[in-house]
């Protein structure tokens, strides 16, 4: 059978509506337990920026969402991959990208702590040059 023919009866409108039909009770359940916290989630955010302009609450909503996301991939119980550090990671990686698009550090940093309390922050590093003998080196 060639990959054309496996290809025409996978999006066959049957099939497609059979797998729909077995698997539709399950996603709706799955909805209905993700919109509570989704809507939770939310109102946190618009209670922590107060004040903030409609227009960019949606943008830290959807920030905040996406720290959601990495941390059912990445953290706590239920982590499917990786491990806390990667958690840590990717959400410095997330949150430079909203940075880029010019959100503020602060509000980012605040949402991002709201989510996940037990992130640890560190201060800005500095490198002492005293502290380094003759054998130290940067690379």
């Amino acid at each position: 059978m060639s990959r054309a023919s496996k290809y025409a009866k996978k999006i066959d409108s049957e099939v497609i509506k059979n797998r729909i039909d077995s698997q539709k009770e399950s996603m709706v359940d799955q909805q209905r337990d993700y919109f509570p916290s989704a809507v939770e989630v939310e109102v946190k955010v618009k209670d922590l920026l107060d004040g903030e302009s409609n227009f960019k609450i949606v943008y830290y909503i959807i920030f905040a969402k996406e720290i959601q996301k990495i941390i059912k991939k990445h953290g706590g119980g239920r982590s499917l991959i990786g491990t806390q550090s990667t958690m840590y990671q990717e959400l410095e990686i997330m949150q430079e990208k909203w940075l880029r698009r010019g959100l503020d550090p602060e509000k980012l940093t605040q949402v991002k702590l709201m989510l996940v309390p037990n992130y640890p922050i560190y201060e800005n590093f500095i490198l002492d040059d005293s502290l380094l003998d003759g054998s130290d080196r940067l690379a």
